[in-house]
């Protein structure tokens, strides 16, 4: 099939959002998943008493397909989040959505969807997998039936197009490739990446992402509305993202927004540990860790990071779907606490 041409608009405004095709499958408690059909763009019927609008029963994740220069599209290490989802799932007791299903639902959603997977070098298609009890109850408890669902939208490159639009098409676009098994970029390649401006945050104390033994470490729906306000505040107060501190003692690095937090000290790479469950583990974090280890030879320190450490280190920066690697060029801390910092250029 050729796709059509895709023109600049479609990446300025939400038309994509509303007029997209999206997988849907259902599944009862206590039953097996089995795969969902694509389906045209309408609102979903939701019950008032479901448990995802009454109790949070709710997960997310966040996957992006991006076009080859060749014209071909390519989606980066599903299989992670469809094993994050699981993970998720089997905290807030909804039945895990079986990896297979899942990546199936995020090719299909992509292959229902091509037109709208911007030309190479000019942003990607954002995938949007959510997992939801959408049955009706009032009892606090776990649903009688979920809901998963796979939408998209086209979004803008952070960095600026070096790339030529593909305006004309071909049946090589419409063929989905999983970047699982392919080599890894050699080190010139990796140094040679554009990065966008750095950005500055702000340490706070007063509120927090979240804690231990609560659901920090998964992609829980409910994790990110709390964290509106101290966003809020911090981009008040002049700073682009809240640097978020670990709620038992407020000395260690957690995560910056909804980005996990890595910083270069002594030509070490650090970054927060999970095991507490208080940090989401990233698939742009492993993959990072990786590159670190194999490609250059960086050692890896994955420990609690405080505060204080910050000033031992040369450059820092955040990483996540969304932000995909973006340098931090400062952190603020609170009044009669640690000293600002700067990284860099900045410093």
């Amino acid at each position: 099939m050729t796709c059509p041409p895709t023109p600049p608009p479609y990446y300025e405004s939400d038309a994509a959002a509303n007029n997209n095709n999206r997988y849907v499958a259902k599944c009862r408690k206590d039953e097996n998943w089995l795969p969902g059909s694509i389906v045209p763009h309408e609102a979903l019927q939701i019950e008032p008493a479901s448990t995802v609008l009454n109790y949070g029963q709710a997960l997310f994740e966040g996957l992006k397909a991006l076009r080859r220069e060749d014209g071909s599209i390519t989606l980066f290490r599903p299989d992670m989040n469809a094993k994050r989802m699981a993970m998720g799932a089997e905290r807030l007791c909804i039945p895990p959505v079986p990896e297979d299903i899942f990546v199936n639902a995020v090719i299909s959603t992509i292959q229902a969807n091509s037109q709208w997977v911007p030309p190479y070098g000019q942003g990607c298609l954002y995938l949007r997998p959510v997992l939801f009890g959408s049955g009706a109850g009032m009892g606090v408890g776990p649903s009688s039936e979920y809901t998963f669902c796979v939408f998209c939208t086209p979004v803008g490159s952070y960095f600026k197009s070096t790339g030529k639009p593909d305006d004309e098409g071909s049946e090589e676009a419409d063929k989905v490739t999983l970047e699982k098994g392919e080599a890894l970029p050699s080190k010139c390649e990796i140094e040679n990446v554009a990065l966008p401006p750095p950005i500055s945050l702000r340490a706070m104390k007063r509120f927090h992402r979240a804690a231990e033994g609560m659901t920090g470490g998964i992609k829980a729906s409910g994790n990110y509305a709390p964290c509106f306000k101290a966003s809020k505040e911090v981009k008040s107060a002049g700073f682009n993202e809240v640097l978020f501190l670990d709620s038992k003692f407020d000395e260690c690095v957690e995560e910056a927004g909804a980005s996990n937090f890595f910083a270069v000290i002594d030509g070490a790479l650090h970054t927060p540990d999970t095991a507490r469950g208080t940090i989401l583990p990233g698939v742009t974090r492993d993959s990072i860790l990786t590159l670190a280890k194999e490609e250059l030879g960086l050692e890896v320190v994955e420990a609690p990071l405080r505060s204080r450490q910050l000033h031992a280190a040369s450059e820092a920066f955040c990483c996540g779907t969304g932000a995909a690697v973006t340098p931090v060029g400062s952190v603020n801390f609170e009044a009669g606490d640690v000293q600002a910092v700067k990284f860099g250029k900045a410093a």
